[in-house]
């Protein structure tokens, strides 16, 4: 889970993964799926993140490539 506790402003950053805890290689690549708005993001060990007014919160679950969902 990713939210911002800033009702005023947008927030943009960069999270950096603990991809070993995930069971993954940094050079692995991976889909996460926000359990909130439906969308899908490929994602690396960085993955950029904008939080807004509309859209202050993510839930993800992680989709290995060529697992089922």
């Amino acid at each position: 889970m990713i939210s911002s506790l800033d009702p005023h402003n947008i927030v943009e950053t960069e999270i950096y993964l603990d991809m070993e805890a995930l069971g993954l290689t940094a050079a692995d690549v991976y889909l996460v799926h926000d359990e909130l708005t439906g969308q899908t993001w490929r994602w690396g060990q960085h993955a950029f993140v904008r939080l807004t007014h509309d859209d202050p919160a993510h839930i993800l679950t992680l989709i290995r490539y060529g697992s089922r969902a």
